[in-house]
C-alpha cells in the first residue's frame, strides 16, 4: 500500500483584507449541531473531499475538541487531526496527514494508534503505524501485543500482516497465547502459521502453553483444532500440561486450586477433558520409564496416528 501523500491544498492563511476568505474561514470554524468543527466532521464522516476543502482553515496539530451545545464545555476527542483519523479508520486522511504528524507523535501515541486500529479492524491504519511501533512489545498492562489482540478479536487480515513481524510465544499476564486465541476462534490456518512461525524445537512448548490456556479461556468454536493439538504433546509432559491448565482455569475464576474438581471443568469443556483423559495422556507417567535420556518420549506423529508437529 502506497503511503504517498496526495496533492494537498495550500496551507496559506487567507489574504488580509479579503472579506470573502475571512468569512469562509469563520464558517468553517463554526460547529455543527453536535459540537464538531468542519474538520472533525469531515474526518469522522469519511469525506476526503470535504477534508481537503477545510483543512487549510484549521490547525491540524491542535487537539480535537467537541463542544457541548448546552454548556459550551469542550471535551477532548483526540490529540490531533491525525490521531482522530487513525481512531476513526479514515486511512486516506491519516495518510495525507502522516508526513506532518510524525514529528509530534510520541511512542505512547503510536502504541495507542496501533492498539485501537487492531481492535477496530482498521487494517490500513495498522499498516501505516507499523514502521513507528515495536510490534513485538506489549501495548497494555495485560502484556498483549498487537498480534495477541488481533487473534483474540479474530482480525484475520491483520494477523496475516503482523505474524511475520511478531513473536507468537509472547503470553498475556494470565498466560494466554496467540495460538490459544487462534484455536478458540476457529482460525485453523492462523493456528498452523503460529506454530510454524517459531523454531521447531520450541513448537511443542508453544502448543502445550496453548492447551493449558484453553482450560482457562474455553475452547470456543475451535474444538476440533484443540483436540488435534492434544495429540502433538509428548505423553511424558501431558499430565503436567493438563494440571497446569486446571490451575490456570481456577485462577481465572479466582477459585482455590483445592476446589478444582474434575466435574466443574468437565461440565464446561467436556470434549477437551474427555480426550485428554481417554487419549492416554493422563496415564503418561506410567510410560516415563520408556522415555528417552532427556526424560521425554520422542515425538512420533506416525506412531500416535497424529499429524506432524508442523501441521495441524
Amino acid at each position: 500500500m502506497s503511503l504517498t501523500q496526495p496533492a494537498a491544498p495550500s496551507l496559506a492563511q487567507p489574504a488580509n483584507g479579503d472579506p470573502g476568505s475571512a468569512q469562509d474561514r469563520d464558517s468553517e470554524l463554526e460547529r455543527d449541531s453536535i459540537g464538531r468543527t468542519a474538520l472533525q466532521g469531515a474526518i469522522e464522516n469519511g469525506s476526503f473531499e470535504t477534508f481537503l476543502r477545510v483543512v487549510e482553515k484549521h490547525d491540524v496539530s491542535a487537539p480535537i475538541e467537541r463542544q457541548d451545545s448546552r454548556s459550551g464545555t469542550l471535551t477532548r476527542v483526540a490529540e490531533s487531526a491525525f490521531d482522530l483519523a487513525c481512531m476513526r479508520g479514515n486511512f486516506r486522511v491519516a495518510q495525507w496527514l502522516l508526513p506532518g504528524a510524525t514529528a509530534s507523535m510520541t511512542p505512547e501515541r503510536w502504541k495507542t494508534v496501533l492498539f485501537r486500529a487492531t481492535i477496530d479492524n482498521h487494517f490500513g491504519v495498522v499498516e501505516l503505524a507499523e514502521p513507528f511501533v515495536d510490534v513485538k512489545a506489549p501495548l497494555n498492562e495485560n502484556n498483549e501485543t498487537a498480534l495477541l489482540l488481533a487473534m483474540s478479536f479474530g482480525r484475520e487480515k491483520i494477523v496475516d500482516f503482523l505474524l511475520p513481524l511478531s513473536d507468537a510465544r509472547v503470553k498475556c499476564v494470565d498466560g494466554t497465547t496467540a495460538l490459544a486465541w487462534a484455536v478458540k476462534n476457529e482460525m485453523e490456518k492462523r493456528a498452523r502459521d503460529c506454530v510454524d512461525s517459531v523454531p521447531e524445537p520450541e513448537r511443542e512448548a508453544l502448543v502445550a502453553d496453548a492447551i493449558a490456556s484453553l482450560f482457562a479461556i474455553g475452547v470456543g468454536d475451535g474444538e476440533e483444532i484443540a483436540l488435534e493439538m492434544l495429540r502433538w504433546i509428548s505423553p511424558a509432559i501431558a499430565p503436567g500440561v493438563i494440571e497446569r491448565g486446571r490451575a490456570l482455569h481456577m485462577e481465572q475464576l479466582d477459585y482455590p486450586t483445592t476446589q478444582s474438581g474434575g466435574a466443574d471443568l468437565g461440565a464446561l469443556w467436556p470434549p477437551l477433558l474427555a480426550l485428554a483423559e481417554s487419549h492416554e495422556l493422563a496415564r503418561a507417567a506410567s510410560e516415563a520409564s520408556a522415555a528417552t535420556p532427556s526424560g521425554q518420549l520422542p515425538i512420533s506423529a506416525s506412531a500416535r496416528g497424529a499429524k506432524p508437529l508442523t501441521r495441524l
